[in-house]
């Protein structure tokens, strides 16, 4: 959750064939990227492109691993002015100055994650906002080392919060 950790996971996902690091992104990265192929399939069925939704999925998987969307990313971002450094690098990308890590208080399987209070900790930490006039931290949000259905081990880590808000780092923990 947040700008910057958004645009990164989907450039992960994007450059996940040429990396090598495709099981583990899929792993990661499951839900998005299924509703990003049946998005991207729909669109594929609706322009003519494919006769069904699976022909539109199998095209987009196959523009996905084989680079295309990469390219056509790259494409969209210098033609927006945009500096192909900070996609082709993302760990160059600027870092909050402040991390805190969430902790499982106990054992047992994440059963949900509250989408509704993760909102609430985006704006605390200033991923989000709660007017216009506010401005957002491109480099703030929470990255979950945990997907709903997974064990934890009492200690594990559940999330990285990121945040320039040294004072509200402890509380967006709790």
């Amino acid at each position: 959750v947040g700008n910057w950790l958004e645009v990164k996971e989907c450039i992960n996902i994007m450059t996940m064939g040429a990396s090598g690091k495709t099981p583990e992104c899929i792993s990661r990265s499951k839900d998005l990227i299924e509703i990003t192929l049946t998005l991207a399939a729909q669109m594929l069925v609706q322009a003519k492109k494919a006769a069904t939704l699976q022909e539109g999925i199998a095209m987009a998987q196959d523009h996905l691993l084989s680079g295309k969307c990469w390219k056509k990313f790259r494409e969209m971002v210098q033609a927006q002015g945009g500096s192909l450094r900070c996609i082709e690098s993302p760990e160059d990308y600027p870092k909050a100055k402040y991390s805190a890590k969430v902790i499982s208080p106990k054992k047992g399987f994440i059963t949900s994650i509250d989408a509704l209070e993760i909102g609430l900790v985006g704006v605390l930490i200033g991923a989000g906002r709660k007017s216009i006039d506010e401005s957002v931290d491109f480099s703030a949000g929470i990255w979950f080392h945990i997907r709903p259905g997974q064990y934890v081990e009492n200690g594990q880590v559940l999330a990285t919060i990121y945040t320039e808000r040294n004072t509200v780092v402890a509380n967006a923990t709790k």
